[in-house]
């Protein structure tokens, strides 16, 4: 579950917001392939990121999004992408093994188009964060997402390229935006 580091209401009403939410591979160092989805220790179902019912249905307008790596020392880096829905079960029960971690995951699908908000591209992994982190994505392009009826949005984080985690690494995905 996300942690929301800050609301705080604008002038305008506006409530700005900045979320984390960390996965931590504990010993398992499976290898993901290129278009795997990346959502923790084996675990069905996409990120959660909760904003609170008082918030359910609004929308929400993301203009920073990043994810960083714990394992700075990795000889071939993560390459990722984020994508937000608003439906914790993309593709249905009959097809639950599409949102399983390190499945492969199509956000192209007809079945998640339906529910597909926003996505952010993957990027080349290049910001080294000290010697012991480094920045997998850093996007600051705005968009518009959707909250579910309890007030939440789902994210999946896809592998752009392939990458075995090390055990122990966690991966912090950060989101920052306002809740309209």
């Amino acid at each position: 579950m996300a942690e929301i580091v800050y609301r705080s209401a604008t002038k305008s009403g506006v409530v700005a917001f900045k979320t984390l939410v960390t996965i931590t591979r504990p010993a398992n160092t499976t290898a993901y392939a290129i278009s795997d989805l990346i959502n923790g220790n084996g675990a069905a179902g996409l990120i959660s990121i909760e904003f609170g019912s008082e918030y359910a249905n609004n929308v929400i307008e993301v203009n920073n999004v990043e994810i960083i790596s714990s394992y700075g020392d990795a000889a071939t880096k993560l390459q990722a992408g984020v994508f937000l829905f608003n439906a914790v079960s993309i593709l249905g029960a009959a097809d639950a093994v599409q949102k399983d971690d390190n499945a492969a995951f199509a956000p192209t699908d007809a079945q998640v188009l339906a529910k597909h908000e926003a996505s952010f591209e993957a990027v080349s992994t290049t910001a080294q964060i000290g010697s012991g982190a480094y920045s997998i994505l850093a996007s600051e392009k705005a968009v518009d997402a959707k909250l579910d009826s309890t007030g939440k949005i789902y994210a999946a984080i896809i592998a752009n390229n392939a990458y075995t985690p090390a055990s122990g690494e966690t991966l912090t995905l950060i989101l920052k935006g306002y809740i309209l």
